[in-house]
């Protein structure tokens, strides 16, 4: 009775030990379920997971998280000699961060290695990530600033909806006013909403100005405006305008010979320093004077087809480009001028870039990839998701950027080691490791007193099924079909539809083309790709490209 006493005081000490050393981290996010098997529990063994399960020994890759057979004539839990476990008993532990309710009682092990915890519950085996981002899900977020987002669908500042049903451009706030460039110019201030440009991007728009993309105070009432090329007008002008807010005046000061890229980074340091408003137009450097509002070529055909410019130093030495045919491209002033340095071809189609101290921000089509500029080294689409353009926020140390499924933040930028992230090291989570191998023996032998493992269930949960489904949808876009989903996730009409009120598979891949089809057609992607990425035919998309391009008239 005594040593029972004892094992149970122990077993709680050592299970409040436990809970104070390993606080919940909601950060994780599950990447992949095994359910098919009986897993029992998970070992780091010399560098490797290693898994004990019902069908012998696995091993799990670190970096695909696949499963591989090791030894399958050992059936049942292991030991740290790769030997079946005699002494091993079930019993439940405190889950180690956040899971669905059918898993989070049920814990029976877990591990932490690197930047990934392995969780067995209910004889599951949960692999999630402990990602370096908070992710919110918004549909295609296209701007963001600091209390205002643009995205499919709505413009907002501080909860207010506008008029505009969408954003194209930049939103910025000044001290009390705020600026939507939407191809118009929108101001609100005090709560007051007011169209200084209409510009919708419809045929019966005349759109005089061009397509307004981006705003910078010049101070006084005075602003620059940046104009893309126009679409539907056969008046107009691109380039960069003078916009007087009080008398709404825009005059062009400046007609590009292509577009006009702002040379990001230093802007407002440098219009105080030497009242200058520097970019890129046609591969060439130019000065706008804003005494006068003269240009002059600073530096001619620095690199071929540049999409985006950031400059790294006030003295105008150092810059990163990257270009149309996806490469990034480091330039040095020399005595001779501008030159590349050094080039660095990307796997994806980039459109923007961004940094914050020693880490470079490249977004794309197809990922979100970083850049340390210290080693020099490059790290391939970090989070997977199609990007849009020029849509990311800095706010001191942190910066969000916007795709076409919400907003991915990362906070504490220049404590964020890419190395560690990307290599799956994380000192202190191995350490951690180390405490939980002696404080969980101690556990075993007191928690078996009271819990017996049962209800084995290892049905998914609908939310993972429609994680699963929604995943697949945007992977098969152009082919996928109600019947097709019916028959990949082995479900019937009624229940693939019965998964959630707030989700319906055909809805969805309604939304889902055209939105594409949205996000293509501002892009100016010809009929022939939308077809092929879509699958609606290019007669469909000619007859009905004005609903597609007026998100509330899409259903």
């Amino acid at each position: 009775m005594i040593s029972l006493l004892f094992n149970i005081v122990t077993s709680l000490f050592t299970s409040l030990l436990l809970y104070l050393t390993l606080p919940l981290d909601n950060n994780y996010s599950l990447t992949k379920i095994y359910p098919d098997n009986i897993y029992y529990n998970v070992l780091l063994i010399e560098g490797k997971i290693h898994v004990g399960s019902n069908k012998g020994v696995y091993t799990i890759d670190i970096i695909t998280d696949e499963l591989q057979i090791i030894n399958n004539s050992i059936a049942g839990p292991i030991n740290s000699k790769l030997e079946f476990n005699k002494s091993h008993r079930i019993s439940y532990k405190k889950s180690p961060t956040k899971l669905t309710t059918e898993y989070n009682e049920s814990v029976t092990d877990f591990l932490y290695s690197g930047n990934k915890l392995y969780v067995i519950s209910r004889g599951d085996l949960l692999i999630l990530e402990n990602k370096p981002y908070k992710f919110t899900p918004i549909g295609s977020v296209r701007s963001i600033s600091k209390n205002s987002i643009g995205f499919y669908g709505g413009v907002f500042i501080e909860d207010n909806e506008l008029s505009i049903s969408y954003t194209d451009g930049q939103i910025r706030e000044f001290d009390s006013i705020t600026f939507v460039c939407y191809n118009g110019l929108i101001s609100y201030q005090n709560g007051v909403e007011k169209i200084l440009y209409n510009n919708d991007n419809s045929k019966s728009s005349d759109a005089p100005y061009g397509r307004i993309s981006d705003i910078f105070n010049l101070g006084n009432s005075n602003f620059l405006l940046i104009s893309g090329k126009k679409t539907s007008s056969s008046t107009g002008d691109k380039g960069i305008y003078l916009f007087d807010l009080k008398s709404n005046n825009f005059r062009l000061i400046y007609s590009s010979e292509k577009n006009v890229i702002p040379i990001r980074n230093k802007i407002y340091e440098r219009m105080n320093s030497s009242n200058q408003f520097h970019f890129v137009d046609d591969d060439n450097y130019f000065s706008l004077d804003l005494n006068d509002y003269s240009t002059r070529i600073i530096d001619e055909n620095i690199a071929d087809n540049i999409t985006d410019i950031l400059e790294c130093s006030l003295d105008g030495i150092f810059f990163y480009a990257i270009t149309k045919d996806n490469t990034l491209v480091q330039l040095e002033r020399k005595s001779e001028g501008l030159e590349i340095i050094h080039s660095y071809p990307l796997d994806n189609s980039i459109h923007t870039i961004a940094d914050i101290g020693e880490t470079l921000f490249i977004s794309g089509n197809n990922g979100l990839s970083l850049f340390d500029k210290s080693s020099m080294r490059l790290y391939y689409n970090i989070i997977i998701d199609e990007f849009n353009r020029h849509a990311f926020y800095k706010s001191d140390d942190n910066i969000s950027f916007g795709s076409i499924h919400g907003v991915y933040e990362i906070q504490n930028v220049s404590k964020f080691q890419t190395t560690g992230f990307i290599n799956n090291i994380s000192g202190f989570n191995q350490n951690k490791n180390n405490s939980i191998e002696y404080l969980v023996i101690l556990l075993l032998v007191a928690i078996i007193l009271f819990f017996l493992y049962n209800n084995r269930n290892r049905t998914p949960s609908n939310q993972e099924v429609i994680f699963s489904i929604k995943r697949y949808i945007n992977r098969n876009l152009r082919v996928v079909t109600l019947e097709i989903l019916q028959d990949k996730f082995k479900l019937d009409y009624h229940e693939i539809n019965s998964l959630s009120k707030e989700f319906k598979p055909a809805k969805y891949i309604k939304q889902q083309r055209e939105q594409r089809v949205y996000e293509m057609l501002i892009e100016n992607e010809t009929f022939d790709k939308i077809s092929l990425q879509t699958g609606y035919s290019i007669t469909y998309l000619v007859k009905h490209k004005n609903r597609f391009l007026n998100p509330k008239i899409m259903g």
